[in-house]
């Protein structure tokens, strides 16, 4: 049987913490230990702050062992996937990321800061180069600062993409060269690149 987790004082009831409509948290029920959470939707600051927050409820208990964090986001906002993987490294409680469907983009970020990565069978990956929105005209001065800003994110992508799989730095710098060039693994070519531990 299993019972959603909000807090202590409201533990027996049958309640759900959202992000958004993006995330929610269940925890195992008596043994309370292991702590689910399901992160479905875009990667942006409003809710990935949501998630920190239901982190930091978590790792009050002493109680909870491990958290599984389940992924199915297309990505989004570059600095909530820099967020995402700081409170997933600085949890007390060992954290296990897991494609549960398609993660791409900026959730690469968020699903490469456990050690143990794991692969639902039907999960996918997808990386690709960053993309800055502009609206307006464009001066040189634009220009200048969006490739500083494309820059920044793409060496977000390289640092995560150098710690958590095998690709060689050639390959990391074709793929975050042009969107043609975007590669989707399947859990077992993810697997053979190291991106995930097991399927």
């Amino acid at each position: 049987m299993l019972k959603n987790f909000i807090s202590p004082i409201l533990a027996c009831a049958v309640l759900s913490i959202s992000v958004v409509n993006a995330a929610s948290i269940q925890k195992s029920y008596p043994a309370n230990e292991i702590a689910k959470i399901y992160y479905s939707g875009d990667m942006n600051t409003s809710s990935i702050s949501r998630l920190v927050s239901v982190f930091d409820e978590i790792n009050k208990s002493s109680d909870t062992k491990k958290i599984y964090l389940y992924i199915n986001s297309y990505g989004g906002d570059m600095d909530a996937g820099l967020m995402a993987s700081a409170v997933i490294k600085s949890s007390r409680i060992p954290v296990t990321t897991i494609a549960m469907s398609t993660v791409g983009s900026s959730a690469t970020i968020m699903l490469c800061a456990a050690e143990d990565r794991r692969s639902l069978p039907d999960g996918y990956i997808y990386l690709h180069p960053s993309f800055i929105n502009y609206n307006g005209d464009v001066r040189p001065n634009n220009i200048h600062e969006m490739s500083n800003e494309s820059r920044r994110f793409n060496n977000m992508f390289k640092k995560t993409y150098k710690t958590c799989t095998n690709l060689t730095n050639d390959m990391i710098n074709n793929i975050l060269y042009s969107e043609s060039n975007r590669i989707t693994y399947t859990p077992e070519e993810a697997k053979n690149k190291s991106y995930i531990c097991h399927r």
